[in-house]
């Protein structure tokens, strides 16, 4: 079954000058960032609840009920961050050729962090040292 996003953010995507949309309807791939996550999000619990996939359930869970699991979790997003620094390194020295738009989206995933971890700001996440 395709995922139908809510009525809410179906009025917020119409309402939205930086969304585009093909006629009436709205399709992810030329949604802002904002309504992009907000979609993704709807789209990874809605499979949840259908019970295909639970990871992001457990996912919240987990670190909410983890002592330590928001310090796992941010743990294993610097580690990612870290390799894919590495990946873009080694494009840049010619070492390994990518395609531009992955060079880009790897790039971006290297800057940019999840909103929470900078104040709700899109700036990028200061490195770690």
């Amino acid at each position: 079954m395709s995922f139908v996003p809510s009525a809410d953010l179906l009025r917020d995507i119409a309402l939205c000058t930086a969304c585009i949309q093909d006629g009436a309807r709205a399709e992810r791939a030329g949604l802002c960032d904002d309504h992009r996550a907000r979609w993704n999000l709807e789209a990874c619990m809605a499979n949840a609840s259908d019970g295909e996939d639970p990871s992001l359930q457990h996912l919240v869970h987990g670190v909410l009920t983890s002592p330590d699991g928001g310090v796992q979790l941010l743990s294993a997003f610097d580690r990612q961050r870290r390799a894919l620094r590495l990946v873009l390194e080694a494009h840049s020295r010619g070492a390994v050729q990518l395609p531009d738009s992955i060079a880009a989206t790897v790039e971006r995933a290297c800057t940019v962090g999840p909103r929470f971890l900078t104040g709700g700001h899109r700036s990028p996440v200061p490195q770690a040292s």
